[in-house]
């Protein structure tokens, strides 16, 4: 069967982000300048549980900038050392791109997005979040907004530029605070593949934009982050750790956590704010019997590039899962935030683990402090 063609996606987060940094009235770009330990949260660093690479990122305005984490403005545009985690004063409006077949809908992920979005869209007063998944066949959209009932509508693939504008909710990925990806795999048939000139096109043209990230990857679907990652110039940073990956499906049978990260596994650091642990793997029981189970994949221990870049997670099996930082996106230029989870299987246990449904709303509230959409934090 033919698949459609889908670099119109590529095409237009491409050349919505490529403007994205150029922040209006109100805003402040996330300037700062960091060595190769920085990037440490506000519990402290921690050798154990962190690995930085890179160089001096430098960016920001002239008339100061605000530090990661919602550190005070200076003048400098010198990085501030994170010291508190909270609401943004600035509302947060999320696109999520889901490239694998079924995250949190589809195939694979059902109608797990009611469980999942309302949990991103908790995090902060006014959050919204626009979510996307797509495979090769379909596109699901779904709407959620803090304080009121979500829906989403099954929607014909996206084959066109003018699909995938009239599908936001935004004329521009400009117009988003943040930008969510889930990874899919060149191995699944149903994901959209990464070698389309459309896909390839669009991560290109992101290169320039400093709108905060989040990249997530987990049980073999790794393909569609590094090739983020080497678009940023960080070369390969996800590692499958299952192959070929797994089919793990929520959509017909719930899933359950089966172990949990803690203690040293997770270095101090804001992202852990109130997350005393962590879903780490997760499987499937019926009746008696344990019939699927699903882990993350992991991350490079450090990277080239430029990037700062700390991992402050290890999995149960001591490979590093989740990573913050920031990459250079050019001279002069204001840097991209983001952060890097190869164990975003972990999402399916939100249900039963409060501490990981925090982690999520940790999330939100990080990347809304950092880069060129930042704001300081809301007065308690």
């Amino acid at each position: 069967m033919h698949k459609p063609t889908i670099v119109p996606l590529v095409f237009v987060l491409g050349a919505a982000l490529a403007t994205a940094c150029g922040a209006s009235p109100g805003e402040h770009s996330d300037g700062f300048e960091g060595s190769n330990n920085s990037g440490g949260g506000g519990g402290g660093s921690s050798s154990s549980g962190g690995s930085s690479s890179g160089g001096t990122l430098t960016g920001g305005d002239a008339g100061g900038s605000f530090g990661m984490d919602g550190g005070a403005p200076t003048s400098s545009g010198t990085y501030v050392p994170p010291t508190a985690l909270g609401c943004s004063t600035r509302a947060q409006d999320i696109v999520v791109f889901d490239f694998r077949s079924g995250w949190w809908t589809g195939g694979g992920g059902g109608d797990y997005a009611a469980t999942a979005l309302p949990v991103v869209t908790g995090a902060c007063p006014g959050t919204s979040v626009d979510y996307h998944h797509f495979e090769n066949v379909m596109h699901v959209k779904c709407l959620y907004q803090s304080g009121s009932t979500g829906s989403c509508m099954q929607m014909a693939a996206a084959n066109t530029v003018n699909d995938i504008l009239s599908s936001l909710q935004h004329p521009n990925v400009s117009d988003y605070t943040q930008i969510w990806v889930l990874s899919g795999s060149d191995q699944d048939p149903s994901d959209i593949p990464v070698g389309d000139a459309l896909f390839q096109g669009v991560l290109g043209a992101t290169t320039g934009a400093c709108i905060p990230m989040l990249v997530a990857a987990g049980d073999g679907f790794i393909t569609h982050a590094n090739t983020i990652t080497n678009d940023l110039g960080m070369g390969t940073v996800f590692t499958e750790e299952t192959t070929p990956p797994s089919f793990f499906s929520v959509a017909e049978l719930p899933a359950q956590p089966a172990s949990f990260l803690s203690g040293s596994q997770m270095s101090p650091h804001l992202l852990f704010k109130g997350v005393s642990t962590l879903v780490d793997t997760v499987k499937q029981v019926f009746g008696n019997a344990t019939t699927a189970e699903s882990k993350g994949d992991s991350l490079a221990a450090s990277v080239s590039g430029g990037a700062i870049y700390q991992v402050i997670a290890h999995d149960g099996s001591g490979n590093p899962t989740i990573a913050v930082g920031a990459a250079s996106v050019g001279s002069g230029q204001a840097p991209r935030p983001f952060i890097f989870d190869s164990g975003w299987q972990r999402t399916y246990g939100l249900g039963q683990s409060p501490a990981t449904a925090q982690y999520l709303k940790n999330i939100v509230m990080y990347l809304s402090l950092v880069g060129c959409k930042a704001a300081p934090i809301a007065t308690q």
